[in-house]
């Protein structure tokens, strides 16, 4: 049977732009998948991938698309510009205003922020999206996940804080033992010069930023960019309104949460509903 490509994202970024160029070389040149992912040396699903910027290209493509397609060093040449787009799509907008950022302030209303996720506990909500096809795409998207946290490692690392719903802290993902390792990883960073973290109790109701998850990222300048984030989609407001609209809720949401301190109390007892 025939192997059937699916559409190219075209909002992948830099990398999809090279998928999108190896399709467009390969059906002008009337090859197949099949064809192609044999020359060089991978099987048609994963040449699938590279198209679809699902998955990042090895560093050994490059050079035998040239030869292939006879186009000198131009496949070589334009993965220098791919090689470290490890974040494609919306999702850069993300990691670049992350990576730059003096402050970052998060309110998740469902699972633990990417940026405190345990590499375990990142990769079960990724299986439970199920948004990718094979394992070495789960693994793929998982190590990029942990990398965006080298933001809290770096020598001027931001200014963190999380607000985090009383929710996220009895949300079994993957295990027992996963959620238990997660929710202790949180408590060295509860309260520190650098980061804060407090949970909303359930008793306290609603509040003006339970629509989803929200990332405001402040950079040196004072520019500020706010992340919308459902369960498969996100979205970068930058309109100064807006975002001074969201950066007054969040505020109000941290200052009427309770102090780290008791937010801490209660990471430890969800803790212990989940001890194996």
């Amino acid at each position: 049977m025939r192997f059937k490509p699916r559409p190219i994202d075209p909002g992948a970024g830099p990398r999809g732009t090279y998928g999108e160029l190896i399709r467009e070389y390969r059906e002008a040149a009337g090859l197949s998948l099949e064809t192609v992912a044999g020359k060089l040396g991978y099987d048609t699903s994963t040449l699938s991938r590279f198209e679809r910027a699902r998955r990042s290209i090895p560093s050994d493509i490059p050079s035998k698309l040239d030869e292939l397609f006879a186009t000198g060093l131009m496949f070589q040449s334009m993965y220098r510009m791919i090689k470290d787009d490890r974040h494609p799509g919306r999702w850069r907008l993300l990691s670049d205003y992350e990576a730059k950022a003096v402050r970052i302030g998060t309110y998740a209303p469902q699972v633990v922020p990417g940026l405190l996720q345990t590499p375990e506990y990142a990769r079960a909500l990724l299986l439970n999206g199920e948004v990718y096809e094979t394992e070495e795409e789960i693994d793929d998207a998982t190590n990029e996940r942990i990398a965006r946290q080298s933001t809290l490692t770096r020598d001027d690392p931001p200014a963190y804080s999380a607000v985090l719903d009383e929710a996220v802290l009895h949300r079994m993902i993957g295990s027992h033992e996963t959620t238990h390792r997660q929710l202790a990883s949180l408590l060295p960073q509860v309260d520190t010069i650098r980061t804060t973290i407090q949970v909303w109790p359930s008793k306290l109701g609603g509040h003006p930023l339970l629509g989803g998850t929200t990332v405001l990222m402040t950079l040196a300048d004072g520019t500020t960019g706010v992340w919308l984030e459902g369960s498969d989609s996100g979205q970068l407001i930058e309109d100064m309104e807006e975002v001074r609209r969201r950066q007054g809720a969040y505020d109000r949401v941290c200052a009427r949460a309770p102090s780290p301190k008791d937010s801490a109390e209660m990471i430890k007892a969800a803790i212990e509903e989940f001890r194996t």
